[in-house]
């Protein structure tokens, strides 16, 4: 299965925060699945973390170091994913999380997250 992580479900897997449930969790240790995280996730982690809403432990560079050395791979946002976010509703207003979505929908990936704004739309949420 591929899939995709919300923000906080990478930075809680990372971390190994207990706020990740064992479901999550098996789904994303599984090496049946792929795992995929969004470019603008770094891209939102990288904003967090400049305006002091995020404090990350090691440099930006480090934590993309230890997406990749976690074996996720970094999803690029196409142009596809732009035309797909234009007709989204707005169930959502974070800029992230809609790309996320439409990246998930357009890819036809499983989206792992705890957010509930998120279930409103066409998109499998693990």
């Amino acid at each position: 299965m591929n899939i995709i992580l919300d923000t906080h479900i990478l930075l809680w897997f990372l971390s190994g925060d207990k706020k990740l449930s064992q479901k999550q969790k098996s789904l994303i240790l599984d090496g049946q699945n792929t795992k995929f995280v969004s470019i603008a996730t770094i891209w939102e982690i990288a904003l967090k973390a400049n305006n002091g809403k995020l404090d990350l432990d090691v440099s930006l560079k480090k934590f993309v170091e230890s997406v990749v050395e976690n074996n996720f791979q970094i999803l690029d946002i196409q142009i596809s994913h732009i035309y797909h976010l234009s007709k989204l509703p707005f169930h959502h207003n974070d800029p992230f999380d809609r790309i996320i979505i439409a990246q998930a929908i357009i890819e036809n990936y499983s989206l792992i997250t705890n957010d509930i704004q998120i279930k409103k739309y066409k998109v499998k949420v693990m």
